[in-house]
């Protein structure tokens, strides 16, 4: 499904970048943060994000399905920083 979705869009000119949840998770993992560090440094670059941020996840809870925005945000801003990268 991604890889026809892909090549769709590269029929229409648009630029299409592959990047794996593993890739995020090292981007993040190489400055030492959990996924509650990372939601936090997310808002502190993006305050609108706060009302969204959960509570500190206890070990007998489940994750927050908030969580997953933050993890959206990370996916971009990873793929901001790749296509800087590219660019240069």
């Amino acid at each position: 499904m991604l890889r026809l979705l892909a090549e769709e869009a590269r029929a229409r000119a648009v630029e299409v970048l592959r990047i794996d949840s593993e890739e995020v998770r090292r981007h993040f993992a190489d400055a030492g943060l959990t996924k509650q560090d990372r939601a936090l440094a997310l808002v502190e670059r993006f305050p609108e994000l706060l009302p969204r941020l959960p509570a500190k996840r206890r070990p007998w809870k489940s994750q927050d399905e908030r969580m997953a925005i933050f993890s959206a945000a990370s996916l971009v801003l990873v793929a901001d920083l790749k296509t800087a990268t590219i660019g240069s």
